[in-house]
């Protein structure tokens, strides 16, 4: 299984409320992540647009995924924002946090070659931190992540400004942003966290205004809402939603 056939069901779903033949209302923006990490992006992309609608399918029953491309719908993909952080950075030192899988990856070997040269990178495996995130939305109850937040700020070395040191820290997960708090309790207050939440709202916004389908009106945003799905345990789903994005939406069950 790979990540085709479900872009085939977000376009048909994204694309069936333009020819109103899905019960979907106003044109939605699709959201398409193996799970809940993914809800990180559509709080930064409600800030940036807030009269559009969204529809998020956390296709959690099949990941882990290759990687593929569905040219026929717009995509905006996600990866660690190495590049804004290259640029952010005084001591050019960084360290990205991210999966062992992401690290491991060719797109991710990939990407790191691209800034050869441009700063110094620690790659730290943040094992177990996505999942202690994913139960603290469902337990409420953040021990569990912070004990691992500072586990993992403690293997990457030291930090702040002065020379040598980490003054940028890469979220490289989209479940990371929603304990940027503890992070931020455990590093220098002058180091950076990055996570590319907010270029994929940015991106998204100009894709919108080239193609003159952005919405400006407040009459709209009365109309916009938010479609949650997951292929899934769908109470997990609405529960992190309800706890990080305080969304009273309910999420339904995905097929295919």
């Amino acid at each position: 299984m790979d990540s085709a056939k479900g872009l085939r069901v977000l376009r048909r779903h994204v694309q069936g409320a333009t020819r109103n033949e899905q019960p979907w209302g106003p044109i939605l923006i699709g959201v398409f992540d193996s799970g809940i990490g993914g809800l990180s992006v559509l709080k930064a992309l409600r800030a940036e647009l807030p009269h559009e609608g969204f529809i998020y399918i956390a296709d959690s029953a099949h990941a882990p995924y290759g990687e593929a491309e569905y040219p026929l719908l717009p995509i905006i993909g996600v990866e660690p924002a190495l590049k804004p952080a290259v640029a952010l950075s005084k001591t050019d030192h960084i360290a990205v946090m991210a999966t062992r899988s992401t690290l491991a990856s060719a797109r991710f070997q990939a990407l790191m070659a691209t800034q050869k040269g441009l700063a110094r990178f620690t790659v730290v495996p943040c094992d177990g931190l996505a999942d202690a995130i994913e139960r603290s939305a469902d337990t409420r109850n953040a021990a569990e992540t912070i004990a691992a937040c500072d586990r993992i700020t403690c293997s990457a070395g030291h930090f702040g400004i002065q020379k040598g040191n980490i003054d940028t820290l890469v979220l490289g997960c989209t479940h990371y942003p929603f304990v940027a708090t503890y992070l931020r309790t455990l590093v220098e207050p002058d180091v950076q966290l990055v996570d590319n939440g907010e270029a994929v709202a940015h991106q998204t916004r100009r894709r919108l205004e080239q193609a003159g389908a952005l919405h400006t009106s407040p009459a709209h945003a009365e109309m916009a809402n938010i479609k949650l799905f997951s292929t899934g345990q769908t109470q997990a789903l609405q529960a992190a939603a309800q706890y990080w994005l305080e969304l009273k939406a309910s999420s339904k069950s995905l097929y295919f």
